[in-house]
């Protein structure tokens, strides 16, 4: 997954900046302290997930944010290797048409337009 410094467009990517901290922990994400959640998908079947990479920590369900575990090279959705090298860093950001029209669409919000 990207690294800290990859920056990706906030008018076209779900960034750290946008995600409701607060509502995360009201619904039970983990609130351990120093949290660093991003949103990430799957670069392979494109499915959605909220990341803690502080604790390296992957939430699995946005209805149950207590269906969590460690993430790693393998992705819970297709069961794929999804650490590939040689890919584009933007293959992991969620763009802001995918984010609201998935589950996880509580967990942030969009910026206004400037």
């Amino acid at each position: 997954m990207p690294g800290p410094t990859h920056n990706p467009d906030p008018t076209i990517y779900v960034t750290c900046r946008d995600i409701n901290t607060d509502e995360i922990f009201r619904r039970r994400g983990q609130g351990m302290g120093d949290e660093d959640f991003e949103f990430t998908k799957c670069p392979l079947c494109n499915a959605i997930f909220l990341v803690d990479e502080e604790h390296l920590t992957i939430y699995l369900d946005p209805d149950d944010l207590t269906n969590r575990e460690a993430h790693g090279e393998i992705c819970p959705n297709c069961v794929r290797r999804w650490i590939i090298e040689n890919r584009s860093l933007t293959d992991w950001d969620v763009t802001w048409d995918e984010f609201e029209q998935s589950d996880w669409s509580w967990a942030a919000t969009r910026p206004a337009p400037k």
